[in-house]
């Protein structure tokens, strides 16, 4: 009997890897920030360069200022089984896989049953945000892990690595600062044990903050000449609001809205059932984890993972309360399986194999700088290969302009995405153009890899 129970246990786990084998690679094909962030590492491992060679942005980009961590952790894995896409988003896959179990234990600890334990992890492995973090190459994966760890260590008063990863966390992305108010979230919740004890938090606090000052003499190591930049960088990018890109302004952004419902039926059954006089945690946190939008304002979708937690704890807190977990299922299950079905129809015969076979191909061995779409970086990354806004982003000078170079003509950048072919139309208007060669990518556009050549 236990074993069949221990069986059943892992049955979710199993569908749901099933469900990353089945999207790897397959999730978004052509993502701008993943050939944007996997190729600081890239830069920082072989050539030890912290600029933003690629994109062409300058001094605050890159692994500047943050993200250096990011850089070491995913190089040096790479180092060790080969620099490629799949490699790279298999690390991005084991970090929400690690996150997911590390929620698991923090809400053990927390004193929560573990069938909610169950349901928080499983969400974190399935909602959209998370699988989507789990597929891509951003820092975000990494910085999630070490704070979700880091609060795991704070609550079961391992308050020295807590600090110490904080800052760790801090430099591979600034938004880890929403690990703060975990903590406060959880002081609240033990604010008595806190007035019974005051000398242990104290001793507490003292240890926390002698790691916190190890880990920012680990972050002025890493980033010591570049702190100049420090303010202009932080303070330009808080603008916006995450819950604006992710709930209205982001590409399928509607998608999100039952979420949005489900979280407001959820606080409605929490305060219709009193349920904040049996638990000292959930709300607090819940209250902590909004206000971090407004502290730390940063309006990109992906932010929405930190903030995420609080609300995953919630909807589990009150399915196992109400004791409506099948129910919940089948309206989950109803809310993703079209999403992630469609998704399989529109990319399942993606393959990054030919797709970097082609552009290898087409595009001769001749030394010649490339510029290209950012999917592109992956076939090309050992060769002068630029994306798209490389000189429009780097204010780059006249000499610098090469007299030939191959542009790779995407339909995305045929269309006019991002402004880029304007700006590169008009930059480029003294080039003659020669077309090299095409193919047709897994969705039947096509390619042109064209030469330009400076008119005399």
């Amino acid at each position: 009997m236990l074993g069949k129970k221990r069986v059943s246990f892992y049955i979710p786990y199993l569908f749901i890897a099933a469900l990353y084998w089945i999207f790897h690679l397959k999730y978004m094909p052509e993502y701008l920030d993943d050939a944007w962030t996997l190729s600081w590492a890239y830069r920082l491992m072989k050539f030890n360069d912290v600029t933003d060679y690629v994109f062409g942005y300058v001094n605050t980009r890159g692994s500047i200022l943050f993200g250096r961590g990011y850089a070491y952790f995913y190089g040096i894995i790479l180092e060790l089984i080969g620099w490629s896409r799949s490699n790279a988003v298999i690390i991005s896959t084991s970090l929400t896989w690690l996150t997911a179990f590390i929620w698991f234990k923090i809400t053990v600890n927390l004193g929560y049953s573990k069938k909610m334990a169950k349901i928080v992890s499983i969400l974190f492995l399935i909602m959209e945000i998370y699988f989507a973090l789990g597929n891509k190459l951003r820092s975000d994966s990494l910085a999630l892990c070490i704070i979700s760890f880091a609060f795991y260590l704070f609550i079961k008063k391992h308050y020295f690595f807590a600090g110490l990863l904080s800052i760790i966390a801090f430099e591979v992305h600034v938004i880890s600062l929403t690990y703060f108010l975990y903590i406060l979230a959880y002081l609240i919740s033990i604010f008595k044990d806190m007035r019974d004890r005051p000398l242990f938090y104290v001793k507490g606090a003292i240890v926390f903050l002698l790691g916190v000052s190890v880990g920012l003499v680990y972050y002025f190591f890493l980033q010591r000449e570049y702190l100049e930049y420090f303010f202009s960088q932080t303070t330009s990018e808080m603008v916006g609001h995450t819950f604006y890109s992710y709930f209205w302004k982001m590409k399928f952004a509607w998608r999100h809205l039952p979420e949005l419902v489900i979280v407001l039926v959820s606080l409605i059954i929490f305060f219709k059932k009193k349920l904040y006089k049996i638990d000292s945690f959930i709300l607090p946190f819940f209250i902590c984890t909004i206000l971090s939008t407004f502290i730390f304002r940063r309006g990109n979708y992906h932010y929405t993972a930190f903030v995420y937690p609080s609300v995953l704890l919630l909807i589990a807190f009150i399915v196992t309360n109400i004791k409506q977990e099948k129910i919940f299922w089948i309206l989950l299950l109803c809310y993703l399986i079209p999403q992630y079905g469609f998704l399989y129809y529109t990319n399942h015969s993606f393959s990054q194999k030919e797709y970097e076979a082609s552009l290898q191909s087409s595009i001769p061995k001749d030394g010649r700088f490339i510029l290209g779409n950012p999917g592109a970086w992956f076939a090309l990354k050992d060769r002068e290969f630029h994306e798209y806004g490389y000189f429009k982003r780097g204010n780059r000078e006249v000499y610098e302009v090469p007299n030939e170079l191959y542009l790779i003509s995407t339909k995305d950048y045929r269309d006019n995405i991002m402004d880029q072919k304007e700006w590169n139309d008009t930059f480029m208007k003294d080039y003659l153009e020669e077309k090299v060669d095409s193919f047709s990518t897994f969705d039947g556009n096509i390619v042109d890899i064209l030469l330009l050549k400076k008119r005399k």
